[in-house]
């Protein structure tokens, strides 16, 4: 919202003003102002005890869509990000909207931990791929930062703790509880690139008398 704000004002400023582009930077306020609205009303929800508006949806679409938001950040610290995303890949049943800021999270969870480490190639992996059996859906977001000291594996969703220096060791915690209140499990792995993986699985959706239902 700021970035497109501070591009608004430019294109008003300039001589002539460029409406059109001026226009279109208001736009992208007005959407991620409600956006930014939706997923702080479901956050609330969640707290308050209100199950998730579950239905089916698209999780590769969704994915691309947290990645396009996240672009800037990529290309500005030149991570090289591969997606893993099947073509067949079932549809999901979940609060799309919820999922969403899980996997927005721990993207820029990915991000963060990457540019601690300097010295180290900026990789981030995304795999989404069907679990055994073909009753879930499993998300994998892997780095290649520092990975996990002695402990730390078994601490990452507890309330207010972190191993980021500016955290404040929330945003695990809503991750596990949107997961897990959305009908999956979320946990962390090391990987081959000598940094962390966070998982988390979805249940398919089965039919379409299915997103009628809520959870």
């Amino acid at each position: 919202v700021v970035t497109s704000a501070g591009a608004c004002r430019r294109w008003l400023a300039a001589d002539p003003p460029n409406i059109e582009k001026a226009e279109r930077a208001a736009e992208r306020i007005v959407a991620e102002a409600s956006r930014a609205s939706e997923v702080i009303a479901r956050v609330r929800g969640l707290a308050s005890g209100k199950p998730p508006m579950r239905d089916r949806f698209d999780l590769n679409a969704l994915v691309l869509e947290i990645v396009e938001l996240a672009r800037g950040q990529i290309d500005r610290h030149d991570i090289l990000l591969r997606l893993y995303l099947p073509e067949d890949l079932p549809p999901v049943f979940g609060d799309r909207v919820q999922i969403g800021q899980v996997v927005g999270n721990l993207l820029l969870n990915a991000i963060d931990a990457v540019m601690a480490e300097p010295a180290r190639g900026h990789e981030i992996e995304v795999i989404a791929s069907l679990t055994k059996g073909g009753q879930s859906v499993t998300l994998a977001v892997a780095d290649s930062g520092v990975g996990f000291r002695a402990g730390e594996a078994e601490r990452l969703f507890d309330a207010f703790w972190t191993t980021k220096q500016d955290g404040i060791g929330l945003g695990l915690t809503i991750s596990r509880a949107i997961v897990e209140a959305n009908g999956g499990r979320i946990w962390a792995e090391e990987n081959e690139l000598d940094g962390a993986t966070l998982l988390f699985t979805l249940p398919i959706a089965r039919g379409a008398n299915e997103a009628e239902t809520t959870a």
